[in-house]
């Protein structure tokens, strides 16, 4: 599953994403051919690389060749983009990343939404933003696009409106159901355009998942804070299972020399259904030459008490030795395999996405076994036949991935 992950540890704005996006990939041409297409004049671009904390990256910065303000209503704003002759993906992001920008101030100023009048969000800089942004976006059709919480300044900025706080109230509003924290940072970290974009396009929020990253952007943000100012995209597959799983588990031993064996065995059983993840005896030859079995438990870390209390209360064990262990494990999948005489569970052994193991269910196989009078071996291999061959006819079933940006 192609991925974006959009990492905003400096905020986001509506330059930063574009230049990130840029920094990813997204041809510089291919852009300046979509915003050619808006009814808009009086304005240059400028793509430059920069450096910001030793780290590479892009700035976008759009430059106004007429300082006259401009406000646009967001019906002028949405009558410019339907009107042009800009491809229909982009028109239809475009005018998504607007009425987000609208319904806030709609509910800011309790004003309908066709009233709504831009002031810093319908002058030039903001509407190339987001029909680059947009154009962008479509051009790189990601599966999913993740983002991480976004952080928000603090204090005072001015606007046409006058002084308001840091985050702007439209920030706040449009950012209602994202995870958001507060930096400390006294600066507009995230602004209303940015925002808007982000919360368009992005289908959750959280932690960099797991996933192989092909492609990093770096955009760079106008001012010079006392942390890095950039915006982070990374393009990549995500990664459903891993390729090889590593987790901690407690390895229990006992040596038990004078006990019946049908109990050990009695509590063999009872370990295994109190959730060890294995349990296993070996012979062992103690002091004075005695013959005994070392009764060993594989378990996860919080289930070791109750498996030592077991051992204790059902064994002769006078004492229980314990050691941390590691374990890789291949992923596991389990699926049902239907035969003519019975449906059996199999366990697949899954790496970098692809099976490698194919493991029948004992229990299913032995009593389709026993119904059949077939041998047990026959069953074992008329599954795994069967199951690959389900296999092959779900990955010709499989539609081609996107490819990753130029």
């Amino acid at each position: 599953m192609k991925t974006l992950y959009i990492d905003c540890f400096s905020g986001v704005s509506g330059d930063k994403m574009v230049a990130a996006l840029l920094d990813l990939g997204v041809p510089e041409p291919l852009i300046r051919e979509e915003l050619a297409k808006l009814p808009l004049e009086d304005y240059r671009i400028e793509v430059r690389r920069e450096n910001k904390a030793s780290i590479s990256c892009l700035q976008f910065q759009v430059i106004p060749t007429d300082s006259t303000p401009v406000f646009r209503s967001f019906t002028d704003i949405k009558d410019l983009i339907v009107a042009s002759s800009l491809e229909q993906d982009v028109k239809k992001l475009s005018v998504d990343i607007f009425s987000e920008l609208a319904r806030a101030e709609s509910k800011i100023h309790e004003i309908p939404t066709e009233q709504i009048r831009f002031h810093e969000v319908g002058a030039i800089d903001s509407i190339v933003d987001v029909v680059a942004s947009a154009a962008g976006f479509c051009w790189l059709k990601a599966d999913q696009i993740i983002s991480s919480p976004v952080p928000l300044g603090k204090g005072f900025v001015e606007i046409q409106h006058g002084t308001i706080p840091i985050p702007p109230p439209a920030v706040v509003e449009i950012l209602k159901g994202v995870p958001i924290y507060g930096s400390g940072i006294e600066v507009e970290l995230t602004t209303p355009t940015g925002a808007a974009i982000l919360k368009t396009v992005t289908d959750s929020y959280g932690d960099l998942p797991l996933m192989k990253v092909d492609k990093i952007g770096y955009g760079a943000g106008q001012k010079d804070l006392r942390i890095p100012n950039l915006l982070r995209i990374l393009w990549g597959e995500l990664v459903e299972e891993r390729e090889i799983l590593s987790d901690s588990l407690v390895l229990l031993s006992t040596n038990i020399d004078d006990l019946n064996p049908e109990i050990v065995g009695y509590v063999f059983q009872l370990l295994l259904e109190m959730g060890a993840k294995d349990v296993w005896i070996t012979p062992v030859q103690m002091k004075k030459n005695r013959a005994a079995s070392e009764l060993s438990i594989l378990c996860l870390p919080e289930k070791a008490r109750e498996m030592v209390e077991i051992i204790f209360r059902e064994t002769s064990s006078l004492g229980v030795r314990r050691t941390e262990v590691k374990r890789y494990a291949l992923p596991r999948k389990s699926v049902e395999v239907q035969l003519p005489y019975a449906r059996i569970k199999v366990k697949l052994g899954m790496a970098g996405g692809k099976v490698i193991s194919i493991s029948p269910e004992y229990e299913d196989c032995a009593q389709a076994a026993r119904k059949t009078g077939k041998p047990l071996k026959e069953i074992y291999r008329e599954v795994i036949s069967e199951a690959r061959k389900n296999l092959q006819e779900e990955t010709s079933k499989k539609p081609d991935q996107n490819p990753s940006p130029q």
